[in-house]
């Protein structure tokens, strides 16, 4: 592998590590004060998107390490889980929309109808 490849494969592995802290990070403080459903959701997608980082920065640094197979799929494992973690976010988030829109009672069903 040459330098500049080295060079740009530390870097993604650098800011794959940095991702993971900040995930980390976001779903701790969504767990400070008693979490509704939605943030524990929310949390846990942080929180598998954070491992996924981590383990995709693993990947890169293996594959640094002529360990391209282990890297390699090091970071295909770490990029799915950070899949995973974006679906679980989204179900969430949209759980939530929903449960604000019927408690506001601007519910709509099937094909447009307003439901109040």
């Amino acid at each position: 592998v040459d330098k500049a490849l080295k060079t740009t494969i530390a870097v993604d592995a650098i800011s794959s590590a940095i991702q993971g802290t900040g995930a980390f990070i976001g779903a701790e403080g969504l767990l400070q004060s008693s979490p509704s459903p939605f943030q524990q959701d929310e949390a846990f997608a942080a929180a598998l998107t954070g491992i996924g980082a981590f383990i995709e920065a693993l990947g890169s640094f293996l594959a640094l390490e002529d360990e391209e197979l282990r890297g390699t799929l090091n970071q295909v494992i770490g990029s799915w889980l950070q899949v995973g973690g974006s679906i679980i976010e989204l179900n969430a988030l949209l759980s939530k929309k929903s449960v604000q829109q019927m408690e506001k009672g601007n519910y709509t069903y099937g094909y447009g109808q307003l439901i109040k």
